[in-house]
């Protein structure tokens, strides 16, 4: 008697399972290839997955594959394509994928059209023979590690649309000279500029209000820098080793200055701190061998581990009555130091706080 029952559910059901069926196939799509592409079509647009690395020298990528537009170049699709010389990204792309290009080391030119509207994490990373980009501006973000380790880029022009740009960004990217933040970048990441070794010279908009940790960190050639006066954070290791800064004037409205913001800037000789600053981070300005003076303003309370250490220019500072904590090693080494007053509001002075002062009178 159950038998009947159970064959007719099942009938019932196959309607069901062919729609399903049918849903799958929509969403599960199978690669194909057109050489030099591998790709698949979902729903009548083409992804390009992969691509033979064996073609070389200049290509024009295909707008359509399998009959249809391509719409997306997939993620690593060209990854290690070291036989590419020259790439030109036709207009029916509105995506380029995380590591699409990466490590494609001969490719010195792309071309990326006005319909692509966002770009991938490292997706031109270690493109080490790439000299110059435009970013179209339908663009609102370029990606964490986007640029990541092109050595040879000399210029790139970030159009005014560029909203957020991301974390090493155009982290060591050692041919870059200078660089332009448009006005409506509201937010830079971590290391953006880090190891950029020949960058002169950088107009931060001020539309920025916090310099990230390590944006310029190993800039070895920034010379000058003007912080807009939007800003209110500097980052840890903002600038540190950036050896050929010379001066820095912190605006107004900075209120947090973080640890080796300025280590290791070896030709600043001179810093101003405003009344906005509390606190001064730890080693935010070791080994800062050619400050002579700097006055700490009457908003600071704590003065951090080894702030000034290794300073042995320094001849003279200034501690203010608000101050009521001096660091481990916050003087350590500063060998030309001969003065300081400390105020009656200090109740901390940590371990070697002044040691290796050595004709500190």
């Amino acid at each position: 008697m159950n038998k009947p029952i159970v064959m007719r559910a099942a009938d019932h059901l196959r309607p069901f399972l062919a729609i399903l069926l049918l849903t799958a196939a929509s969403i599960v799509a199978t690669a194909d290839t057109e050489w030099p592409y591998t790709y698949t079509v979902t729903d009548g647009q083409a992804t390009i997955t992969d691509f033979d690395t064996t073609y070389s020298g200049t290509l024009s990528i295909t707008n359509e594959l399998g009959g249809c537009p391509v719409t997306t170049i997939g993620d690593s699709a060209f990854y290690s394509c070291t036989s590419l010389s020259i790439v030109t990204i036709p207009s029916s792309v509105t995506y380029v994928g995380d590591f699409a290009f990466s490590c494609c080391t001969n490719l010195t030119s792309v071309t990326i059209p006005s319909s692509v509207s966002s770009i991938g994490d490292s997706a031109f990373s270690d493109c080490t023979a790439l000299f110059s980009i435009t970013i179209p501006s339908s663009v609102t973000t370029i990606a964490d590690y986007t640029f990541f380790g092109c050595t040879s880029l000399t210029s790139v022009t970030i159009p005014s649309s560029v909203a957020t740009i991301g974390r090493y960004a155009f982290d060591s990217c050692t041919a870059l000279t200078n660089v332009t933040i448009p006005n409506n970048v509201t937010s830079i990441g971590y290391g953006v500029f880090s190891g950029c070794t020949s960058l002169t010279s950088v107009t931060i908009p001020s539309s920025i209000t916090t310099i990230p940790d390590f944006a310029f960190s190993g800039c070895t050639s920034l010379a000058s820098v003007t912080i807009p006066s939007s800003v209110t954070t500097i980052g840890s290791s903002a600038f540190n080793f950036c050896t050929a800064l010379s001066s820095v004037s912190l605006p107004s409205g900075v209120t947090y200055l973080g640890n080796w913001a300025f280590s290791g800037c070896t030709s600043l000789a001179s810093v101003t701190i405003p009344s906005s600053v509390t606190s001064i981070g730890d080693y935010a300005f070791f080994g800062c061998t050619a400050l002579l003076s700097v006055t700490i303003p009457s908003s600071v309370t704590s003065i951090g581990v080894g702030a000034f250490s290794g300073c042995t220019i320094l001849a003279s500072v200034t501690i203010p009555s608000s101050v009521t904590s001096i660091g481990d090693y916050a003087f350590f080494g500063c060998t030309a130091l001969f003065s300081v007053t400390i105020p009656s509001s200090v109740t901390s002075i940590g371990v070697g706080a002044f040691s290796g002062c050595t004709i500190l009178a």
